[in-house]
């Protein structure tokens, strides 16, 4: 191995390493804000616990309790649909990290090449081979074909380093 070759392989593996902290940077930025909705809804979990224990008589209240659930269904149904097709795709699909080189078939089986750049919770932030930011949401990405250039076999670079002693 020469010293040139050395150095590229050095060079891809600092860029892998800071491409894994920029992903692991989302996922944490994920995180702080699924503890948020968490504790929102402890809150509220808490907050009804409390009418209980107070002695809220439910049956009297519960055309406003059912007004609320009921505009809460229609105000927030889809978001929470997008938000659980996020998390699959974010936390069990996970078909990319940040810095990766993505094909993402479009609406007419095109194949569109794509550098990931951030990964949020409902969206997905790219840029496209023409240098262009493209905000795709999760649950588009989810029904489409993904491929991962940059994860590929074909991708990977081996080398063996000999040293004497």
């Amino acid at each position: 191995i020469d010293h040139k070759t050395f150095e590229r392989a050095l060079y891809k593996a600092t860029d892998s390493r800071s491409a894994l902290k920029s992903t692991l940077q989302c996922y944490m930025k994920i995180m702080t804000k699924l503890k948020a909705g968490f504790t929102v809804l402890s809150c509220i979990l808490l907050a009804v616990v409390c009418a209980i224990v107070l002695g809220v008589d439910f049956v009297k209240a519960s055309p406003t309790w059912l007004t609320l659930v009921l505009a809460f269904g229609f105000c927030f149904g889809d978001t929470v649909r997008r938000l659980f097709e996020g998390l699959v795709l974010v936390f069990v699909w996970h078909p990319f990290g940040v810095a990766d080189r993505v094909f993402i078939n479009d609406d007419n089986n095109m194949e569109m090449n794509f550098v990931v750049s951030k990964i949020n919770l409902l969206n997905t932030e790219f840029i496209r081979s023409d240098g262009q930011l493209c905000i795709l949401s999760n649950s588009v990405i989810q029904q489409r074909d993904v491929r991962n250039a940059s994860r590929a076999e074909f991708n990977c670079t081996v080398f063996c380093l000999k040293l004497r002693a």
